[in-house]
C-alpha cells in the first residue's frame, strides 16, 4: 500500500470510529480585580471578597476600598474560581466559573443589593465576554490556553508550534526551530518557564532553547503568554517576543495522564524521494498530581522520554552496494589503513553502520504550598537530558571510521522558588529565585589526533577524534532573583521592585588540540610522511586557559503606577532601569592596541538604560464590548552571550595555531604532540566598542477591538511599530584601503581589475586581495551599535471565541522591517561577512532578513459531541506567507575583500557588460533568459541589486489534528489523536512546498571576471549552458526538506487522563 493510501486508510478508520461513537506576574501567575457597587451604582466600601480556587480549595479574602475596588495578585492560572462578595446589611453576591489568564488581570464586578429588597443571594456564572476585553490589556499580546495546546496540531510538540498562533510570530526556519516576532532577529526573544530563563543564554542554538528539543514537555504546560509589546515594567530581556509559560499544578483531587506519540518514515511522504531524516520516533510520558495535605500542600510530577532512531547515512566502499559510494575507497584500503593505525597503537574503529539517534529525557517536580490564606509558595525542579549521535565525514568524497564519530550531550537543569504574599488588603509581594545550569560537551570514542588518509581518487578516509570536538565544552550557570511589591492606593496600583540575573560562562572551543594529520596516500601514512599537520595549543600549556571564562548579567529596578482613572479608562505608566554587569576583562593584546587604537579589554560593564513606558485601555460604554488600547515604551534586550564571549575567546593571545606542510613523523598520543616547524598564521582579534550598548528598541502599538453582532465575533485592528534605539553592527577594522572603483561605483580591494587577472575560477595571474592592511593580524572585528532600523506591522483579525462547540480566528498581518546587520551567526567574523553588501563596512539600512511582508493565519476548532464524554474534535491551523527576503550576488569574490558570494550583483542591460571567451553564445543566451524570467532582475536592469530586495516563493501550509475522546472507565477519559502536518501536500504532491535560497539567503548569479578598458564589467557565465546537450544550469532555489518541511507527515497519539 502506498504511503498516501496508508494515511488515507487511517483517516477512514478514524472517521468510521467517529461515526460509530453514538452507539457508545512576573508572568508566572494571574490577577483578579473588580468593583463592588450597590443597586444604585454607588461604590460599596468595606465589603469582604472571598476568592476560591475550586480545584485546590485555596482561598483569599480581601476588602474593598472606599471606591468599592478590590484586587488580588499572584493567583494560580486557570480555574475555575468562585468570587463571593458580602457585607452586613446586603445580600451576598457571587460569580462562579471564573477562569484567570496568565500575566493578565481578570475583572469581576458585582452588585450588592440591600436586605430591604428581600432578594435571595445572587449568583452569576462566569462571563462569556471574550478575554481580549480586559482593562489591563494594553500591548500586543496573545495567550495560548491548555485547551488549544491539547486540541491543535503539533508534529514537533514544540513551543514554536504554539507561539505561531500569534499572527506576528513566524517560524522562519522550521528545520532549525527559528521564530521571528514582528520581523525581529530570532536571537532577540526571551523565553521563561515558571519564571526561570529557559533560553539558550549563550546563543548558539537557532531555536533559542537550551535543549536538544524542548526544555519541558508540552503536556505539562498550563498556558502560554506571548508579549510582543507588553508595557509592564517587569517585562525585560527582549526586543522580539517575550514568551512566558506556566506549568500545571496539583489540586485537592488526584489527576494524571499517560500519553504516547509515534511516527515513522512510512508516515512521511516519499515524494520526491524516500524520507531519510529518521526511521522512527516516539514520545512517551506521564504526569500525576494531587494533594499531600488537602487545601494546603499539592504536588505535580512529570516524566517524558523522546527517542528518534536513524540509521547512519548509507555510505560504503566500492562494491558494497551502498546508495552512496565513497569514490575510489575499497575495503582493502580500509583494512590496510586500519592495520597501519593499530600498528601505531591507535584504534581506528570500524565501518559498520552506526546510528544517528536522538534521545531526550525530561523530568518535572513541583510543590505548591498554601502556607495560609495570605501566602503561597511554589517549588519547582526541572531536568532535560539529551543526546544526539553525530557521524561526520560520510559522503561521496569522504569516508569515516567509528573513532571519528561522537555524541553531543546537552543537559539543562533548573530550580525555582516562587513566593506570593498578601500582607494587607492593600499590599502584596511576589518574590522568586532560580538557578539553572546548561552543559554541553561531546563524548568521543577515542582520544587521538584526527587522521585523514587519501586514496588515489582523492577521497579521504578519516579516523581519530573529530578535529572540532577535541576541546569543545560549554557551561552556563544562570542565577536570577526577583522581588516586587504592589500597593493599592485608592484608584492607583503602585508597583516597585527589582530583578537580578547572572550568567557564569565557561566556553572552550579549540580545534586540533590533539593534532590533525593529512596523508596523501596509504604508503605515506605507513612511512609517517604527512602532507599537512595542524596543531593548536594554549599559550600557557593548559587548554582551559584558552577558554572564555566570564560572568555577565543585569540588575534591574522598576517603578510603575496603574491608575483606574474611571470605569472606562485605565492608565499605566512607569520606568525601568537596567544596568549591565560583566565581572572580568579579556586578556590584553598590546600589539592589537598599537595597530588599531583600541583596547581589546573594553566591555560594556556598567552600561545603563532608562526605559520609560506607558499604556492605556479605554472601554467604550456600548452594548457590545469595544475597546481602544495602546502604549509605547523602550525595551532592552540582551545580546547573546556568545557575541560578548567573542572578545574573551579571541583576544589573539590565548592560543597558537601551527600549520605544518610536508613533514615526517606521526604521534598517536594526543597529549604529547610537538608543534611542526611552521610560522603561525596571523591571529583573529575581536573588539567591543567602548560605548557599546545592549540592543534597545522603542515599541508602540495602537489597537481597536469590537464585539460584532454575530456569533460573538470579535474584530480587531492593531498597529505595531518598532524603532531601533541601539542595534548591533559588525565592522572589520583590518579591511585596508580600497583601490579603483568598479563600474557601479563600489570599492574594490584587488591589486588589479583588468580581465587578465581573472579566469572562470576567480583571481589569477598574481592578482591578490589587499583587504588586510595589517598583515600581522587576520580578521579584526568590532562589535558596535547603530540607531538605524525599524519595523511596522498591521494586523487585521476576526475571532470567534470557542462556544457552541466551535471557535475560530483568522488574521492578516502586513510587515515591513529593515535592519543594518542580520546578525545570523554566533561568530563575529561570520556576522560581518554573512550579509550581502555593496561596500564591506557600510552601515546601510535594508530589508530585514527576518521580515515577513504578508502573512495569513487561521485557527479552527470544531467539536462533535456524540454523547457524554464521547466527542470528536478537529483542530486546523493554516499559514500562508510571503517567502523570506533574498539578495542576488556575484559568484566568488567580486570586490577583493577576501569573501565569496556576498557582493551584490550588478544586473546588466543587454550590451552593458562583456562576457569572457569561456562563456559561449548558449551560456549568454541562458543568462539573459534567466534575467528576463525573474521579475525583480528584469525590472532592475542597469542597477545593482538591493540587499534582501526580492523574496522567495509564497508558502501555503495546513496542519490538522483529529482527536477522538471516549470514556476510559472509572470516570476517566481516553483520547486517540492523529496529527497531519502539511495536509495539502497529502492531497496534491505539488502543494505545501517551501522553496528558498540557501543560507545566508543570497542567490549567486554570475562570476565577476574583471573590468575592461571601456569600464564595463566582465562576467563569466560559462556554467549556464551545455552546448552539446542544450541543457541549462541556472541559479535555482532549494526545497527545504531536511526535516520534511515540504512534504506531508503524520503521527498518531494516545492520551489517558484520570
Amino acid at each position: 500500500m502506498s504511503k498516501p493510501n496508508a494515511v488515507r486508510a487511517v483517516l477512514i478508520l478514524l472517521l468510521a470510529m467517529f461515526a460509530a461513537v453514538p452507539a457508545f506576574a512576573q508572568s508566572t501567575s494571574a490577577n483578579l480585580a473588580g468593583r463592588i457597587v450597590d443597586d444604585q451604582g454607588a461604590p460599596v466600601a468595606g465589603a469582604s471578597i472571598e476568592i476560591v480556587h475550586q480545584p485546590s480549595g485555596s482561598s483569599k479574602t480581601v476588602v474593598t476600598d472606599s471606591d468599592g475596588r478590590f484586587s488580588s495578585r499572584g493567583l494560580r492560572v486557570g480555574g475555575p474560581y468562585t468570587v463571593r462578595a458580602n457585607k452586613e446589611g446586603s445580600i451576598n453576591a457571587a460569580k462562579t466559573n471564573v477562569f484567570l489568564v496568565l500575566n493578565d488581570t481578570t475583572s469581576v464586578d458585582l452588585t450588592l443589593n440591600p436586605d430591604a429588597t428581600r432578594l435571595e443571594a445572587m449568583e452569576v456564572v462566569g462571563s462569556s465576554v471574550p478575554t481580549v476585553f480586559s482593562r489591563d490589556n494594553m500591548g500586543a499580546t496573545t495567550n495560548v490556553t491548555v485547551e488549544q495546546i491539547q486540541e491543535m496540531p503539533s508534529i514537533g510538540r514544540s513551543i514554536q508550534d504554539y507561539v505561531r498562533f500569534d499572527p506576528r510570530i513566524v517560524q522562519t526556519d522550521k528545520e532549525r526551530g527559528e521564530i521571528s516576532a514582528a520581523g525581529q532577529n530570532n536571537r532577540f526573544n526571551n523565553i521563561r518557564i515558571d519564571g526561570v530563563p529557559s533560553n539558550d543564554q549563550f546563543g548558539l542554538n537557532p531555536s533559542g532553547l537550551p535543549a536538544v528539543n524542548n526544555p519541558i514537555s508540552i503536556d505539562w504546560i498550563q498556558e502560554f503568554n506571548i508579549g510582543i509589546s507588553d508595557f509592564d515594567v517587569t517585562q525585560k530581556d527582549f526586543v522580539g517576543a517575550n514568551i512566558n509559560a506556566v506549568t500545571k499544578s496539583g489540586g485537592n483531587e488526584f489527576h494524571g495522564s499517560a500519553y504516547g506519540v509515534y511516527r515513522n518514515h512510512n508516515l512521511v511522504s516519499d515524494k520526491p524521494a524516500e524520507f531519510t531524516a529518521f526511521d522512527e520516533e516516539y514520545t512517551i510520558g506521564a504526569y500525576v498530581s494531587g494533594p499531600l495535605i488537602k487545601d494546603t500542600l499539592f504536588f505535580f510530577l512529570g516524566y517524558e522520554e523522546f527517542d528518534r532512531t536513524k540509521i547512519a547515512p548509507d555510505v560504503g566502499v566500492e562494491g558494497s552496494g551502498a546508495s552512496t559510494v565513497a569514490r575510489g575507497v575499497t575495503q582493502a584500503d580500509v583494512d590496510r589503513i586500519s592495520s597501519i593505525a593499530r600498528g601505531f597503537g591507535l584504534e581506528p574503529g570500524n565501518s559498520d553502520s552506526g546510528n544517528a539517534d536522538n534521545t531526550d529525557t525530561k523530568y518535572l517536580a513541583k510543590i505548591d504550598w498554601n502556607i495560609n490564606d495570605d501566602h503561597r509558595l511554589t517549588l519547582r525542579y526541572n531536568l532535560t537530558d539529551g543526546q544526539i549521535q553525530r557521524l561526520p565525514n560520510l559522503r561521496s568524497n569522504a569516508f569515516s571510521l567509528s573513532s571519528n564519530w561522537y555524541q553531543d550531550n546537552i543537559e539543562f537543569e533548573s530550580y525555582a522558588a516562587l513566593l506570593y504574599s498578601n500582607w494587607t488588603d492593600n499590599f502584596s509581594t511576589e518574590a522568586n529565585v532560580s538557578y539553572a545550569t546548561y552543559d554541553s560537551a561531546p563524548t568521543f570514542a577515542v582520544r587521538a589526533p584526527q587522521v585523514r588518509v587519501n586514496v588515489p581518487s582523492g577521497t579521504g578516509v578519516f579516523f581519530g577524534t573529530e578535529h572540532s570536538r577535541q576541546a569543545n565544552v560549554l557551561s552556563v550557570d544562570t542565577t536570577t532573583a526577583y522581588l516586587a511589591g504592589d500597593w493599592i492606593l485608592g484608584d492607583h496600583l503602585v508597583r516597585l521592585g527589582g530583578d537580578y540575573e547572572e550568567n557564569d560562562v565557561f566556553n572552550l572551543f579549540l580545534q586540533d588540540v590533539f593534532g590533525n594529520y593529512t596523508f596523501n596516500s596509504i604508503d605515506d601514512f605507513a612511512a609517517q610522511t604527512w602532507r599537512r599537520f595542524t596543531l593548536q595549543q594554549s599559550n600557557t600549556g593548559n587548554v582551559n586557559d584558552a577558554a572564555a571564562q566570564f560572568k555577565f548579567g543585569n540588575l534591574g529596578l522598576f517603578l510603575q503606577d496603574t491608575w483606574t482613572f474611571n470605569d472606562q479608562l485605565n492608565l499605566m505608566y512607569g520606568v525601568r532601569f537596567d544596568k549591565t554587569l560583566i565581572n572580568s576583562r579579556p586578556q590584553f593584546n598590546a600589539a592589537a592596541q598599537t595597530a588599531f587604537g583600541l583596547t581589546n579589554t573594553d566591555t560594556n560593564d556598567g552600561q545603563t538604560s532608562f526605559e520609560p513606558r506607558f499604556g492605556f485601555n479605554y472601554t467604550f460604554n456600548t452594548e457590545r464590548a469595544m475597546q481602544l488600547r495602546g502604549g509605547f515604551g523602550l525595551f532592552q534586550g540582551s545580546a547573546p552571550g556568545v557575541w560578548i564571549s567573542n572578545i574573551f575567546s579571541n583576544p589573539g593571545v590565548l592560543s597558537t595555531i601551527f600549520p605544518g606542510q610536508n613533514g615526517n613523523g606521526f604521534n598517536p598520543n594526543p597529549d604529547t604532540q610537538t608543534p611542526p616547524s611552521a610560522t603561525p598564521p596571523a591571529p583573529n582579534v575581536d573588539f567591543l566598542d567602548p560605548s557599546f550598548q545592549q540592543p534597545t528598541v522603542w515599541k508602540a502599538n495602537l489597537a481597536f477591538e469590537h464585539e460584532l453582532p454575530w456569533y460573538g465575533l470579535v474584530g480587531s485592528l492593531e498597529y505595531l511599530h518598532n524603532k531601533v534605539n541601539e542595534a548591533v553592527t559588525f565592522t572589520n577594522l583590518n579591511l585596508g584601503t580600497p583601490g579603483a572603483l568598479l563600474p557601479d561605483g563600489r570599492q574594490t580591494f584587488w591589486t588589479r581589475i583588468d580581465p587578465t587577472g581573472f579566469n572562470s575560477f576567480g583571481a589569477t595571474g598574481g592578482n591578490q586581495s589587499r583587504a588586510r592592511r595589517n598583515r600581522s593580524f587576520n580578521n579584526v572585528i568590532l562589535l558596535g551599535n547603530t540607531s538605524k532600523g525599524e519595523s511596522n506591522n498591521v494586523t487585521l483579525a476576526l475571532e470567534k471565541p470557542f462556544e457552541n462547540n466551535w471557535g475560530a480566528k483568522v488574521a492578516y498581518t502586513y510587515g515591513d522591517s529593515n535592519e543594518v546587520s542580520p546578525a545570523t551567526s554566533s561568530v563575529a567574523f561570520s556576522n560581518w561577512n554573512g550579509r550581502a553588501i555593496f561596500n564591506p563596512n557600510e552601515l546601510i539600512n535594508a530589508t530585514a532578513r527576518s521580515e515577513t511582508r504578508d502573512r495569513i493565519t487561521g485557527l479552527v476548532t470544531y467539536r462533535i459531541p456524540w454523547a457524554d464524554e464521547i466527542s470528536t474534535t478537529f483542530g486546523l491551523f493554516y499559514e500562508g506567507r510571503s517567502g523570506r527576503p533574498i539578495s542576488y550576488t556575484f559568484v566568488g569574490d567580486a570586490n577583493g575583500d577576501g569573501q565569496n558570494g556576498n557582493d551584490l550583483f550588478f544586473i546588466p542591460l543587454e550590451g552593458q557588460v562583456q562576457f569572457t571567451t569561456a562563456s559561449s553564445a548558449a551560456d549568454i543566451a541562458a543568462f539573459r533568459s534567466f534575467i528576463e524570467n525573474n521579475q525583480y532582475l528584469r525590472e532592475h536592469q542597469g542597477q545593482t541589486a538591493g540587499r534582501s530586495a526580492d523574496n522567495d516563493a509564497w508558502v501555503n501550509q495546513f496542519d490538522l489534528r483529529i482527536s477522538q475522546a471516549f470514556p476510559g472507565g472509572w470516570g476517566n477519559k481516553a483520547e486517540f489523536f492523529l496529527d497531519i502536518q502539511n495536509i495539502g501536500n497529502l492531497i496534491d504532491k505539488d502543494w505545501g512546498h517551501i522553496d528558498e535560497v540557501g543560507f545566508p539567503s543570497s542567490q549567486q548569479v554570475a562570476r565577476f571576471a574583471g573590468v575592461n578598458a571601456a569600464n564595463q564589467f566582465v562576467f563569466d557565465v560559462s556554467s549556464f549552458a551545455n552546448e552539446t546537450t542544450g541543457a541549462t544550469s541556472l541559479p535555482s532555489k532549494n526545497r527545504r526538506d531536511v526535516a520534511g518541511e515540504s512534504r506531508w507527515s503524520a503521527q498518531i497519539g494516545f492520551r489517558y487522563e484520570f
